[in-house]
């Protein structure tokens, strides 16, 4: 598959690309298009396995990159002044430069384009550090992306179904032990809980849910002795209450990390792909060579 049609080279910087370089878990993204951009659009940075800051440059194109001489040379300037630029991210710190550049189109690059590019790239000091990327390997590594996006979102539902699960099994204990003295509150687990309200992902909706069941979870277990004490009507039923409205919101919200574990599941399972048989030729067959015998 190919990426989609873009009007012009902003719309696929600003709507395509942006939060494409997010998604694969850049920082300090800056589009930098425009007056004085030294050839680049963005700079976007990472770190290396030893902690060093590496930032990054690259160059946008809408459409195909073809053998037009003008065409190259203007783009692999571009490239070069990229590796002339000095970055200050912090008031006093060290100028850096890029580690290198990339050059994303959503189009394909010819291959005499590359041709022209890979021996440019020779004989240039810094020509090991240039990488093209056309629109297919963008949208393949996009859906990966978003396949291992997917991925964690379920195992956090997953994870948070399970810790609903528990906690309804002791939400539900019988009015009657608390009313004889010898409930003991269970130490009710919020890890996961804590860790959704922590995702920004979350719709308004699911994190009033949480927040509330998390607040009354949080105070039940800091009563973790058994109650020798005589509880007052009015204590037993707040207490009681609020346990009622707990489960109503853990049972909502286990229903809805259902449906979203369904959704994942159905966007990657082969059971929603539409399989047709060929239609058969004139003579009956599937269309295929003929076979004698």
């Amino acid at each position: 598959m190919a990426l989609p049609e873009f009007q012009n080279e902003a719309e696929f910087r600003d709507n395509w690309i942006a939060p494409f370089l997010a998604k694969l878990g850049y920082i300090l993204i800056k589009n930098t298009h425009g007056t004085g951009e030294q050839g680049k659009d963005f700079f976007f940075a990472d770190y290396d396995r030893f902690g060093f800051l590496r930032v990054w440059a690259a160059q946008v194109k809408v459409g195909n990159i073809g053998s037009g001489s003008t065409e190259i040379a203007e783009l692999l300037d571009q490239v070069k002044r990229c590796f002339g630029v000095r970055l200050r991210f912090h008031k006093g710190a060290h100028a850096q430069r890029v580690a290198g550049v990339y050059v994303m189109t959503s189009g394909k690059i010819s291959d005499t384009a590359r041709e022209r590019i890979h021996d440019w790239c020779v004989y240039e000091k810094f020509g090991e550090n240039v990488f093209f990327v056309d629109g297919e390997q963008l949208d393949n590594k996009n859906r990966f992306a978003t396949y291992e996006s997917d991925t964690e979102k379920r195992e956090h539902f997953a994870a948070l179904k399970n810790e609903l699960a528990r906690n309804l099994y002791f939400l539900e204990r019988p009015r009657e032990d608390i009313s004889r003295g010898t409930f003991t509150f269970p130490n009710y687990r919020i890890n996961v809980l804590e860790d959704a309200l922590r995702r920004s992902s979350m719709d308004a909706t699911m994190v009033a849910e949480l927040e509330d069941l998390w607040h009354f979870l949080k105070t039940c277990t800091s009563y973790v002795s058994p109650l020798n004490i005589n509880w007052e009507k009015q204590s037993l039923d707040m207490f009681t209450e609020g346990t009622v409205r707990a489960i109503a919101r853990a049972t909502w919200l286990d229903a809805h990390c259902d449906k979203q574990i369904t959704e994942l599941n159905q966007r990657y399972s082969l059971a929603t792909i539409e399989v047709t048989d060929a239609a058969p030729d004139a003579t009956g067959g599937r269309g295929g060579p003929a076979c004698d015998g």
